[in-house]
């Protein structure tokens, strides 16, 4: 009796002490912010804690017996129950991530962790476990991969685009837009992408001032209003034409810290109270939106770099251009002014020249006459009185008589060559030839020739230059007479100067045997086409100088002695006023050959 009241007594202590801790168990998962779950050996539940509740939504006294399951998501519910029945048959812990449906719709992500209860006799008798909220995480890596996915491959109005759209529906509001500011002052803004319901709004521009963002700004940091926004910012009508309840923006900012921008989120509803969640995502997207700023701020800045440098580029051409034609125009000039020397002066030398030669041959028939007469005198009184014999004697008549009709000959012949030369240099001046008419080219040739004559002949210390003319037959060329002299005068100066620089570079021996020359060479190239070579013996040009001897202002001349415009001048005149060609061969040290090409017409004449 003694031994049974014994055994009753220790059993009640066992039961107390059994109150007792599962009391204390109780207390301590009902204290802990993680959910605590039992369960028989079936899976029924048996108790849940308050925290539990709280994160599935589902009370404790529902939660008991199977309808805990009920509230797993439908696309989970089969793996949970898969991996659960994998832990009971291999005596192994439960763990697994899934979502839960809450009653107002809304979804919980869980790692739910459990362990097997064993008796006495080793059976299973249930689980204890235990679910963390991992919500905000997985709202955290759905914002990141929906960043990823939607926006990775995208820049500019896509990339905003995509980033308003994913952000509204990860955060779950209604309207969500992307703003830069573009005023000094940081007060206005324009949208970048506008998120509005189901669709893309259009972008615009307002003023922060009286509005949510307004606090963005001036704070530079994470403003949320979770709910009565438009209660807070009575003045602001945007706020109530979007029938707004709730309200989070976040300032972007670039790698500097510099604010861009910001970008925000509203809805028709109050916001869930998840603030650190709302602000990781609003930050994800906010900094990879900062980022996108600054790459087309970067980009915008480099594209304008390169249209300076396009325009430094075209305004450098421009000013060559403008450079090349104000020379081509002072060189016109110059030979206009020359021409118009060279007409007056041989207008000036014709007259008199004219009536020497006019009167020539009047003088000789004179001369002629007086010759005649004397010599009859002569015949019929051959014994003069002494004043006309001494004055014979002293003049010698015979000598007089012989050498005066030579005289006159000579005169005539040095008429002659003046009126030749008067009708070259005429020819030179061109002044009747502005206008695109046929002209004889070796006629132009010797004008030419004519007016380089004195440095041809030889000049301070240089010896004569040869001339050699190769004429062939050629027909009249349609050209514009007076911009073909220039082009003969510009190359025939080259020939001169590159042999004078020629006679200076050799040594004493070899200057000695050295004889310049210049070889003028015409003929007819093709059906319609003429060809004349201008070849000289002087110094030549390296490869190199003969890249760049028709650009404008290239020169290998002293300072002083050369503009570097003559041959490109008479480039632009060969080709693109008679779409002709100009070449050059030259060797250095051998001399230098210019080959033109001129078009003839369609009406030949020899």
């Amino acid at each position: 009796m003694i031994g049974l009241n014994f055994d009753i007594s220790e059993r009640k202590q066992t039961e107390i002490l059994l109150a007792q801790s599962q009391k204390r168990y109780q207390t301590l998962a009902e204290a802990s912010p993680i959910g605590v779950f039992l369960t028989d050996a079936q899976g029924d539940c048996l108790y849940v804690n308050q925290s539990w509740s709280q994160i599935t939504g589902l009370s404790q006294e529902k939660a008991l017996g199977p309808n805990w399951s009920k509230t797993l998501h439908p696309d989970d519910r089969e793996q949970v129950f898969q991996k659960w029945y994998e832990t009971v048959l291999n005596k192994k812990e439960f763990e697994s991530e899934y979502r839960f449906l809450r009653p107002d719709s809304s979804v919980a992500w869980v790692i739910g962790q459990a362990l097997t209860l064993i008796d006495n006799q080793g059976e299973i008798e249930g689980y204890v476990g235990t679910i963390t909220d991992i919500t905000d995480r997985k709202r955290q890596e759905q914002a990141l991969r929906l960043i990823v996915e939607g926006t990775a491959a995208k820049t500019g109005e896509a990339f905003f685009k995509s980033c308003v759209q994913y952000l509204a529906q990860v955060l779950e509001v209604r309207y969500a837009f992307i703003a830069e500011f573009v005023d000094s002052e940081k007060l206005l803004v324009r949208t970048l992408a506008v998120w509005a319901g189901n669709d893309f709004g259009d972008n615009f521009t307002y003023n922060l001032l009286g509005s949510p963002c307004e606090k963005v700004n001036t704070q530079n940091d994470l403003c949320i209003y979770p709910n009565s926004v438009q209660s807070l910012f009575l003045e602001n009508n945007n706020l109530v034409t979007l029938q707004a309840e709730s309200y989070a923006g976040v300032p972007i900012v670039d790698a500097n810290g510099n604010t861009l921008g910001l970008l925000a989120v509203l809805d028709t509803k109050p916001m869930a109270e998840e603030i650190a969640m709302q602000s990781a995502i609003l930050r994800i997207f906010a900094t990879r939106a900062g980022a996108e700023i600054e790459r087309i701020e970067a980009e915008a800045v480099k594209k304008s770099e390169i249209q300076l440098r396009q325009k430094t580029e075209e305004l450098e051409h421009t000013l060559k251009q403008l450079q090349a034609t104000q020379m081509q125009l002072i060189q016109a000039e110059k030979m206009s002014s020359l021409g118009e020397l060279v007409a007056g002066i041989a207008h000036e030398i014709n007259n008199p020249v004219n009536f020497v030669y006019g009167n020539i041959q009047c003088a000789t028939d004179y001369a002629n006459n007086l010759i005649e007469l004397i010599q009859l005198y002569q015949e019929y009184y051959p014994s003069p009185p002494p004043a006309i014999s001494h004055l014979t004697e002293n003049m010698d008549l015979e000598y007089v008589i012989n050498d005066f009709s030579q005289l006159l000959v000579s005169m005539k012949n040095g008429a002659t060559r003046i009126r030749d030369i008067v009708k070259s240099l005429r020819t030179f001046s061109r002044l009747d030839e502005a206008d695109f008419k046929e002209i004889d080219i070796h006629e132009n040739l010797e004008s030419t020739l004519v007016i380089l004559q004195n440095r041809l002949n030889g000049r301070a210390g240089n010896p004569e230059i040869q001339l050699q003319k190769n004429y062939g037959k050629l027909p009249l060329v349609q050209c514009y007479g007076g911009l073909l002299n220039q082009v003969f005068m510009n190359l025939l100066v080259n020939a001169i100067d590159a042999i004078e620089q020629q006679q200076q570079n050799l040594k004493p021996p070899e200057k000695l045997a050295y004889q310049g020359q210049i070889t003028i060479t015409t003929s007819i190239a093709s059906e319609n086409q003429v060809f004349i070579s201008i070849q000289d013996n002087g110094a030549g040009m390296s490869p190199q100088v003969q890249e760049k001897i028709f650009n404008p202002f290239f020169t290998t001349k002293p300072v002083g002695k050369g503009t570097g415009m003559g041959l490109a001048i008479s480039y632009q005149i060969v080709t693109k006023n008679h779409q002709g060609n100009l070449r050059c061969d030259s060797t250095l040290g051998k001399g230098t050959e210019f080959r033109i090409e001129l078009p003839i017409s369609d009406r030949l004449k020899f």
